[in-house]
């Protein structure tokens, strides 16, 4: 059995809980599968084909033709009045973490979480927070069919400035014995350019994909990368091919980040105004931003008691889970000052959020789909597609929202994906669902059947 990076953090404050996780799917059928007469979002463009047949083979989409009835195959899969789409791609997640609150400590699930993950129609994930070691082992699982799960991309450990986030959080609000077990388990903290410069070298070598770091001071005061820091975890990640995306707040960390060339934005601009000035000058850097607006969304419902999971989260997580965002755990939980504050300045700017991705969007900064799922409080695998209903409710079309969760999350995470569109020749990652989200983006949440690289997933109820 694999330990979590902080396993050892949680057996020293306080007791440990262990939910009860149901099976959530299974593998189908194989084969020679058609999806019939469905309309069909490629994700190549902000238009439904009518009345198309998609063709799978061996792993592979190997057709998309007009429907026609009399071609024979192993399955046919009924898609009228239905929409096919790519599977989704989640930007940030973390798979070997959990989303449960301080005050009811567990031992993450990683299995469970890939399978939360595919239950919820999400075919890739990108972890922003993990251990190498033991995301590796999942992918081979993965990849071997031992273990039923997405396709995974990763960043490895977190690096931020001594002391800094996330590491200020585990001292702060579970305490200094916490915070010695951990230490670099879960992020690596420097305190000059060339540890920074080791960080990242280290991170190739594991197998990174992509380089996280952190910008963002929380609690407020908690310490936080340097310029000069900054410069050499970029420099040295961008020699070796490696994306960096920053973990940020204010837009003045996102500025930070864009002067300094990171190439994304880990969550948006939260709790201060992004104005359209400063929104054009990310647009120039080029910077891609994955607002997460879902995960903070989730921080506030529960401080506020008003938590309500998806219905996917219902289905998926046990219900003594859930439980534990009922008003009277909220009310006997003791943090520490300095995150009531920063959840204050949260809730205060619910609207500043939303309006901040839509300010993001007209000045034509790149958003690609990310929830933070499993890395956030109250926030689970399905929870994306909340977030796709808050980008529309914010004022981005559902058509664009879609390509964010599908082709553009591809071409961030890897240059050249297999995955991400209805396309002949590439992965046959698909998502049949119950309506039209371009009429309305909450149907994304209807799913009837789920594909991962060919093969059928049973979704048990």
């Amino acid at each position: 059995m694999r330990i979590p990076f902080f396993i050892s953090a949680l057996l020293l404050t306080s007791c440990i809980h262990f939910p009860s996780y149901r099976p959530l799917v299974s593998a189908g059928a194989t084969g020679r599968i058609v999806f019939r007469d469905a309309a069909v979002f490629t994700a190549t463009s902000t238009e439904l084909l009518e009345h198309t047949d998609v063709w799978v083979e061996d792993g592979l989409i190997t057709g998309i033709e007009p429907t026609d009835p009399s071609k024979p195959a192993t399955l046919v899969i009924d898609g009228r009045g239905k929409t096919l789409m790519p599977g989704l791609v989640d930007a940030h997640v973390h798979t070997t973490m959990n989303s449960l609150p301080p005050w009811y400590p567990s031992i993450p699930n990683p299995g469970h979480n890939l399978e939360a993950f595919l239950y919820a129609g999400i075919t890739t994930v990108n972890d922003l927070g993990g251990s190498p070691d033991e995301i590796r082992g999942l992918r081979k699982e993965i990849a071997e069919g031992t273990r039923l799960g997405p396709r995974i991309y990763f960043a490895g450990q977190i690096i931020t400035h001594r002391d800094g986030y996330p590491i200020s959080m585990v001292r702060e609000a579970y305490g200094a014995l916490a915070y010695a077990a951990i230490g670099d388990k879960l992020a690596t903290q420097i305190a000059s350019p060339q540890e920074g410069a080791l960080a990242v070298r280290k991170r190739f070598a594991a197998g990174a994909t992509m380089i996280k770091v952190v910008i963002a001071d929380i609690p407020r005061g908690a310490p936080r990368l340097s310029g000069e820091e900054l410069d050499a975890i970029v420099r040295q990640a961008h020699q070796l091919g490696l994306q960096v995306i920053a973990h940020i707040d204010t837009s003045e960390d996102a500025l930070m980040a864009a002067r300094h060339e990171v190439d994304a934005l880990a969550h948006g601009v939260e709790t201060t105004v992004l104005t359209p000035e400063q929104a054009a000058e990310l647009k120039a850097s080029g910077i891609v931003m994955v607002p997460t607006l879902v995960n903070y969304e989730r921080f506030c419902q529960i401080a506020q008691k008003r938590y309500r999971p998806l219905a996917l989260t219902v289905e998926s997580e046990p219900s003594e889970v859930l439980a534990q965002f009922a008003p009277s755990f909220v009310d006997s939980a003791k943090l520490p000052k300095g995150f009531y504050a920063w959840g204050d300045e949260l809730e205060a700017n619910v609207k500043v959020r939303s309006d901040n991705v839509r300010t993001a969007w007209e000045a034509g900064v790149p958003l690609v789909a990310g929830a933070d799922a499993m890395g956030s409080v109250g926030t689970f695998a399905g929870d994306l597609h909340h977030e796709l209903e808050m980008w529309v409710a914010a004022g981005i079309p559902p058509a664009e929202a879609l390509l964010a969760a599908t082709s553009k999350s591809a071409r961030f995470i890897t240059p050249r994906p297999s995955f991400g569109t209805i396309e002949v020749g590439k992965s046959a990652d698909l998502l049949l669902i119950d309506g039209d989200p371009l009429k309305d983006i909450s149907v994304t949440q209807k799913i009837l059947t789920v594909m991962a690289r060919g093969q059928l997933v049973e979704r048990l109820k």
